[in-house]
């Protein structure tokens, strides 16, 4: 009877060490790369495997926190995807998707200043780019979107992190964007 234990528990740990294995090359992850990913969403994109930056998965979207850029004992890097539906026959272009919505966030944030805009390419379709800055409490922030329409839905991946920062991390969110795509 222990032996058929010990090779029913050997069996299952081996089952789940394929699965694992294959779950891991689902996405072809360059080497070094992880993809993040979740069942809820229908997209990846891939980030670094040195163990800088952790995932963090919620039903619905997806995000990556840095786990490196410590301030005042707080992580202030991350990355995340989502997606919304959306109306093409209220909204032709992402840039009017970014410009509808710039209301909104500057109530959020009363400070939001506009320091970059282009056009992009994201999961193979033209998309855009926006940055800007806005303070948080006491502290200043940079963001960073990326979206891109398909399928009445918009995809955004959003680059948090205190602006000081930014670009030191920027390498990885542009990653992000350049690999990202649909399953």
């Amino acid at each position: 009877m222990k032996k058929f234990i010990l090779f029913i528990l050997a069996a299952v740990m081996l089952l789940s060490m394929a699965s694992c294995s294959e779950t891991e090359d689902l996405y072809k992850a360059p080497e070094g790369k992880l993809a993040a990913t979740n069942d809820a969403i229908d997209y990846y994109f891939f980030y670094p495997a040195d163990g800088t930056w952790s995932p963090d998965r919620n039903d619905g979207m997806i995000s990556i926190l840095s786990d490196y850029d410590q301030v005042s004992g707080t992580c202030t890097s991350s990355i995340s995807g989502t997606d919304f539906q959306y109306d093409p026959k209220t909204i032709a272009t992402e840039k009017e998707y970014w410009e509808k919505n710039l209301e909104s966030y500057k109530s959020t944030f009363k400070d939001l200043t506009v320091t970059k805009e282009e056009e992009i390419k994201m999961g193979g379709i033209d998309g855009y780019y926006v940055e800007y800055t806005a303070k948080v409490t006491d502290k200043e922030y940079k963001f960073g979107q990326a979206m891109v329409f398909n399928i009445n839905r918009v995809y955004i991946l959003t680059y948090t992190t205190e602006t000081e920062a930014f670009e030191t991390r920027l390498s990885v969110f542009t990653e992000a964007i350049n690999t990202f795509s649909f399953k």
